[in-house]
């Protein structure tokens, strides 16, 4: 996209942004890069923008783990409330 405007947004949930900025209702990406977050960011969106609507779910941008160790997984899914 080249006309400045956000490849997704993500909308209608819970966005975890950091411990210092906490949590948005919104957020914005382009280019693979978090552009923006906060209340609303619908003044982003052009004709091609992908919107997820997240209905009150949890979104957790740029957490990633690619592995687990399959002993502590099993035993911390017993710790689980």
């Amino acid at each position: 996209m080249d006309n400045g405007k956000a490849d997704t947004i993500l909308a209608g949930g819970r966005i975890w942004c950091g411990s210092h900025a906490g949590f948005a209702r919104a957020l914005a990406i382009r280019d693979g890069r978090v552009t923006a977050a906060g209340d609303d960011v619908d003044g982003l969106a052009g004709p091609g923008t992908r919107r997820i609507e997240l209905r009150g779910r949890l979104a957790v941008p740029g957490f990633y783990d690619a592995h687990m160790h399959l002993l502590p997984l099993g035993l911390a899914q017993g710790e689980v409330d």
